[in-house]
């Protein structure tokens, strides 16, 4: 759920969570384990991104490339790098958010994020990839800029 923050939430989500919260579960130690606890590597990365993303005011899209070389230059996995579209689409003008990983194989990986009625599974079906409207992915041939002229023409 987000942390109860996305649309799925009910107030059965709210009944389940005060029943976990009556029998004892530790929400901190959830919180803290789960969500706050990073590596070195992964900190890194993030603050990387939140100084090197872009925006494009008038599509509102935030957006961030990691080529596969700085990965490995800062000794970082893939798993470093969860959670980077979440945080940049947190800039307050943003409405759409677009994180691109260079892989491996010379592959891009894409993963996309939306606040509002912006319906990212359809961008990532430009590409082949999916998801649902507010959370997608896709893994693309093309270069970044590429990738993100295309996102930004369909947004």
């Amino acid at each position: 759920t987000g942390n109860f923050a996305h649309s799925n939430v009910t107030s059965e989500t709210f009944n389940v969570a005060s029943k976990l919260m009556a029998i004892g579960v530790n929400n901190n130690k959830i919180v803290n384990d789960f969500f706050k606890s990073k590596s070195m590597e992964r900190i890194k990365i993030l603050g990387k991104a939140l100084s090197d993303m872009k925006f494009v005011s008038g599509k509102k899209l935030v957006y961030f490339y990691l080529p596969y070389e700085t990965l490995k230059e800062i000794g970082a996995s893939k798993d470093d790098t969860e959670g980077v579209v979440e945080e940049i689409i947190n800039f307050n003008e943003s409405e759409v958010s677009l994180f691109l990983r260079g892989e491996p194989n010379g592959l891009i990986k894409g993963s996309m994020r939306s606040k509002r009625d912006k319906d990212v599974n359809a961008i990532a079906g430009l590409f082949n990839g999916g998801g649902h409207i507010k959370a997608a992915g896709f893994t693309s041939s093309l270069p970044f800029d590429e990738i993100v002229k295309k996102v930004v023409e369909n947004l």
